[in-house]
């Protein structure tokens, strides 16, 4: 995961966890980030992003730069607790615009998890750059994104099969002839049986009434040298159009 802090939605000036953000903030505006352990590429600039604890489909997520900025958001958002997230800076590309990869799973009563294998790609609409704060640009989330004056006007629906990504790689040539393709798919997987494992003592579906099933969807992000991040995870994932291979 990208160095990520979970900061207190009340109170949150007096927080530890500010403190510390308080501290990174200035190691990264002095360039002071030799004991960071995250690739140095991914650290040239205060490029955060701050999430809700308890959204999804992209509500209530801001961008910030700034320590000042990132006081102001939590200020203005007070209530529950925040995910601020260091901002992954150099991530892969598809056609010049960011994206990530939503990989659906199953949780049944007795704890079995099931991946969904049809994975796909959400792109953004507007060409990637850290000039601009524009979340057209950086964030990918599909309920989002399809406010976009440019939404589909690459692709429908911002969606790409994940079996179209691997054949757009091919299509580049000899940069990535020697790419092992399957070693994606088979970290990401890894990444889930972590997380599942991790919050499983948390989790009881035996205590809702009936048989139930619990819908997980998973966001993965792709940078420069294939290196697989974890972005988040979310119950209750979006389920409009869905691609399969």
């Amino acid at each position: 995961m990208a160095l990520s802090f979970v900061v207190p939605g009340a109170d949150c000036l007096a927080s530890e966890e500010l403190r510390e953000l308080k501290k990174l903030f200035k190691k990264f505006d002095k360039k002071q980030l030799a004991d960071e352990p995250l690739p140095a590429k991914q650290l040239e600039k205060n490029f955060w992003i701050v999430k809700p604890e308890n959204e999804n489909r992209g509500r209530g997520i801001e961008l910030a730069t700034s320590f000042k900025e990132l006081v102001a958001t939590l200020m203005r958002k007070q209530g529950d607790a925040f995910i601020v997230q260091k901002y992954i800076e150099r991530p892969l590309l598809y056609q010049g615009r960011k994206f990530d990869i939503r990989v659906l799973a199953v949780i049944d009563n007795d704890r079995n998890f099931y991946l969904y294998k049809p994975c796909y790609l959400r792109t953004s609409s507007d060409a990637y750059t850290l000039d601009s704060q524009s979340k057209y640009i950086h964030l990918t989330n599909n309920c989002f994104q399809m406010h976009s004056d440019n939404y589909q006007r690459h692709e429908a629906d911002n969606q790409i099969p994940y079996c179209a990504f691997l054949e757009y790689l091919d299509q580049l040539g000899t940069e990535y002839a020697d790419l092992d393709k399957d070693h994606i798919m088979q970290r990401m997987k890894d990444i889930m049986i972590d997380c599942h494992l991790a919050a499983a003592g948390n989790l009881d579906l035996r205590k809702r009434p009936g048989y139930k099933l619990e819908i997980v969807g998973f966001d993965f992000l792709l940078d420069e040298d294939f290196r697989v991040w974890l972005l988040e995870v979310n119950t209750c994932p979006y389920m409009g159009p869905v691609l399969t291979d």
